[in-house]
């Protein structure tokens, strides 16, 4: 399911974005950036084939009630189940009786709000854009999708102001076509092309990260994660002579050991131990017998996420070292790292994962945007790379997506961003 943002502040949506990414790791957040006008922006394809919408009212000129300001909001909506937060008392629009003539799938959420009020809201216009009471239909390519519900027009309550809710269908599509042919032009130049033809079932976290930080392939602390990765595509054991067991399936992204991590960075620090590794490649109906029999019978329990436990592993390895990428590198998040479950991390990797999620970036691109913190921008590209969460991707010669995100130092604000920085750092 994709879910449209509109009105919020930079931040915000990037905070959602990673709600709705950690959430529902199978739905898809489009935002429409707001403008400094705080006009109601145009949609293209992409956000109006969204089913629901989170609105910031006040980012849209829309902080206080009247009939007109509904009805460029359901102009805008489209029948569409939305969030709507509001400021103080709701100026108007909490007793406006919205859901007599747009719907009930409405959820008002008051600022400053906090991650549990809007996930509950989220979930409640996420099922109501699910149920078959409300009817999307594609009627043409020139019209884009037109709402149609269960009920006729003419029993729906009529408007306050004694107009039409909403404009005829006629001048709806008149009025996309015109805002096709003025937004066409200016959005050729920053479609970002598919990934390349870079196999990523053959390219495994380390073959990507040594080709962006090609200065690591000869580090010593790598030298032991340069084997395993390197290994194939099987299911591998690692027996250390006098070290951890550690069986990896990287196809279900999964490692399992009984030692602790600590005792996992000490052998991945020590050069010496990798001269006392034994590697083994198991067939893949093989695994779950060879783990039972390493780990005393126990198969689920002594299981953790690879990506997890490479993120810190590689971190450790890189602390102090200075990285020196392929700045033209261009790549993009395939999912948001597991924040909550990871201890290596600093405050900047929320933002930096929003922005590589939501479009492709190069290294370079980072860099430029994010200046005061160099080393974070290339630790957290490493990071990903190591582990498996990032694939690298074309971008156009013009440079590509452009973004502006809010200076990394800025204390967080109250509200939903602070609660939910407060979560995944704690």
């Amino acid at each position: 399911m994709k879910i449209l943002l509109a009105g919020l502040l930079e931040r915000d949506a990037a905070a959602i974005n990673i709600l709705v990414r950690m959430a529902w790791r199978d739905h898809q957040v489009v935002s429409l950036p707001r403008s400094l006008s705080l006009t109601i922006p145009d949609q293209d394809n992409t956000a109006r084939s969204c089913k629901c919408c989170i609105i910031d009212l006040a980012g849209l000129s829309l902080r206080r009630y009247s009939t007109e300001n509904e009805s460029r909001l359901q102009e805008f909506l489209s029948g569409r189940p939305a969030v709507l937060i509001v400021r103080g008392g709701g100026e108007g629009w909490l007793s406006a009786g919205l859901t007599d003539r747009i719907g009930p799938a409405i959820e008002f959420v008051t600022s400053p709000y906090t991650t549990a009020t809007l996930r509950t809201a989220l979930k409640t216009v996420m099922t109501a854009a699910t149920r078959p009471a409300i009817k999307r239909e594609s009627a043409d390519s020139t019209t884009g999708s037109a709402v149609q519900q269960q009920y006729s027009t003419a029993s729906r309550p009529a408007h306050p102001s004694g107009r039409p809710s909403r404009q005829p269908a006629w001048k709806r599509a008149l009025t996309f076509a015109q805002r096709q042919e003025n937004t066409s032009g200016a959005t050729a130049g920053t479609r970002v092309s598919a990934p390349t033809a870079l196999s990523e079932a053959s390219k495994t976290g380390g073959e990507l990260l040594f080709r962006v930080f090609p200065e690591l392939s000869d580090l010593p602390e790598l030298q032991l994660f340069k084997r395993i990765t390197g290994s194939g595509s099987l299911p591998v054991l690692l027996d250390f002579k006098n070290g951890p067991v550690i069986v990896i399936n990287r196809a279900q992204g999964w490692l399992a050991t009984r030692d602790s991590l600590s005792d996992l960075i000490k052998a991945h620090k020590d050069p010496g131990l990798t001269d006392s590794l034994r590697l083994k490649t198991i067939p893949a109906e093989s695994v779950e017998s060879v783990v039972r029999e390493r780990f005393d019978g126990e198969y689920y329990r002594v299981q953790r996420p690879l990506d997890e436990a490479t993120w810190e592993l590689v971190s450790e390895a890189l602390s102090g070292v200075t990285l020196n990428p392929n700045a033209q590198a261009a790549f993009q998040l395939r999912r948001i790292p597991n924040f909550t479950r990871l201890k290596r991390i600093n405050p900047i990797d929320l933002q930096l994962a929003a922005v590589c999620a939501h479009a492709p970036q190069t290294v370079d691109l980072l860099l430029n945007a994010f200046a005061r913190h160099r080393d974070d921008v290339l630790r957290f590209v490493a990071l990903c790379f190591a582990s498996g969460l990032a694939s690298l991707t074309e971008l156009p010669v013009d440079g590509g997506v452009s973004f502006s995100p809010s200076p990394a130092a800025r204390k967080a604000s109250r509200g939903f961003f602070r609660s939910l920085m407060e979560k995944l750092l704690s």
